[in-house]
């Protein structure tokens, strides 16, 4: 959606720890990633509507999938609300004029989705070991660090709609 609103994707360099992780899962990320938010997001309509009266984390947990790295630079005028912890990516964004949302992330999937439905499916393709499945499978049921993609998903329900309360 960057790129269609005149933002550009293109490959990100690695670091040399970048490098490693990279190499280590053949390329492949499947897990958990913190978002960290800013206090912009929660100046956003949609998500004033959800947190009213309540706390606001100052990060969430979502689930991630991803083959190979890329950096998205965001169209003119846009702002960042939320930064992936292990990419350091804007995820959360919204237009200068605030018509439109970009959430990079995967607020429709659950724990079973991502074991099943993609790792075990990497797994039967030969596109990782068995070393590499035992690690993604820990990381999607670590329960250390819990899925915040309820909130979220309210959040994008209450933007598409335009409620605010």
């Amino acid at each position: 959606m960057a790129y269609a609103l005149g933002g550009q994707i293109k490959k990100k360099e690695l670091n040399e720890e970048e490098k490693m992780a990279f190499n280590l899962n053949r390329g492949i990320f499947c897990g958990k990633d913190s978002i960290s938010l800013s206090a912009s997001f929660y100046e956003l309509p949609p998500a004033k509507a959800v947190f009213e009266g309540t706390a606001r984390p100052d990060t969430i947990n979502v689930y991630s999938v991803a083959e190979g790295i890329v950096e998205v630079i965001l169209p003119d005028g846009a702002q960042a609300h939320g930064v992936s912890k292990r990419s350091g990516q804007s995820v959360i964004w919204t237009t200068e004029d605030g018509r439109v949302m970009g959430l990079h992330m995967l607020l429709t999937f659950n724990a079973n989705i991502m074991h099943e439905l993609i790792v075990m499916k990497l797994y039967e393709n030969g596109k990782i070991d068995d070393p590499i499945k035992q690690r993604f499978i820990e990381e999607i049921y670590d329960t250390e660090r819990p899925i915040m993609r309820h909130s979220l998903i309210k959040v994008v329900l209450c933007f598409l709609t335009g409620l605010t309360k």
